[in-house]
């Protein structure tokens, strides 16, 4: 397709967003040399540092490919002026983000929105995600998945990939699923989980002590943790508001048995603590993508911060 050189993508879920970046990416680099690709936070964004390298040409590179990551539609208005004042050939930027907004409307006709999010059920979106690493999981290995890692498809695919990996073989039970997740990775992963919301520092350490040891990845634990804050912060606000626990579990796409367990966790925290926290997972997020520093210490140094805040 071909894109205005600025683009809105809209997903709530990352994988597909880091999924259009690839395709774009190759896209570009089909007919033309290699492209240098910048990332950026909304939040920690110098907007001037960005117009600066969206309109300036590369000595090296004959094109360019700009991402801003979570951007928040009611502020991006200031940085889509100065992005669609005369946009130059040679680059596109992507500004990516979880929801459209009437604010995008101002800029109809000089930007890309673009949704990315399917129109087909998550346990559909899951099984094609199987499907690209040839493996062919049941229905119920399916939600199996889901309701052991949640709606995030990024840490469903790390997981399959895992299992691709493996000497499982093509056709995945439920069985297989329960056995592998369950007992062989995500047992330590869960319990540092219940360790952090329960803000108990000596477990969540020793558990993040196992789980480096097992060599699991620390972007997919940051990815777990950053999950289950969420559901916390947003069944916190959801309970302050007089929601009931069926409402509840709708708005979390999760069942009632499992808000049971979330709001039993949101008793040790609170919103504004929450908010801080949140803010700490996007920092580490970036330096684990971008530091030299150890990832297994930039996780202690986070679960630290949450369970002593």
């Amino acid at each position: 397709m071909n894109y205005k050189p600025v683009i809105i993508a809209v997903s709530n879920q990352n994988l597909l967003i880091e999924n259009f970046i690839s395709e774009l990416k190759s896209n570009i680099e089909k007919d033309e040399s290699k492209i240098l690709f910048s990332t950026y936070y909304f939040d920690d964004m110098d907007m001037s540092e960005i117009v600066t390298n969206a309109k300036t040409a590369s000595m090296f590179h004959k094109n360019k490919l700009i991402h801003v990551k979570n951007i928040d539609p009611k502020k991006t208005a200031p940085l889509l002026d100065e992005l669609t004042d005369k946009p130059q050939d040679f680059c596109k930027i992507v500004l990516s983000t979880d929801k459209i907004s009437k604010e995008f409307s101002k800029f109809k006709d000089k930007i890309s929105v673009v949704s990315l999010d399917s129109q087909s059920s998550f346990d559909s979106m899951v099984k094609e995600e199987a499907g690209k690493l040839n493996l062919e999981p049941s229905s119920k290995a399916i939600k199996t998945i889901i309701s052991l890692l949640g709606e995030n498809l990024n840490v469903i695919r790390n997981e399959l990939e895992k299992i691709a990996a493996s000497n499982i073989g093509q056709k995945i039970s439920e069985k297989n699923i329960k056995e592998f997740i369950e007992k062989q990775n995500y047992d330590n992963s869960y319990s540092l989980l219940s360790a952090v919301a329960a803000r108990d520092i000596k477990a969540s350490i020793k558990i993040l002590c196992e789980l480096e040891k097992k060599k699991e990845d620390p972007i997919g634990i940051l990815s777990l943790l950053s999950w289950r804050v969420r559901q916390i912060f947003k069944a916190l606000e959801l309970a302050r508001d007089k929601k009931s626990n069926e409402e509840i579990a709708k708005s979390l796409k999760t069942s009632k048995g499992a808000v049971y367990y979330i709001l039993k966790d949101c008793r040790n925290f609170k919103i504004s603590e929450l908010k801080k926290i949140l803010e700490s997972i996007s920092e580490i997020d970036l330096k684990l993508k971008s530091s030299v520093e150890d990832n297994y210490i930039l996780l202690g140094k986070l679960v630290t911060k949450i369970c002593k805040n």
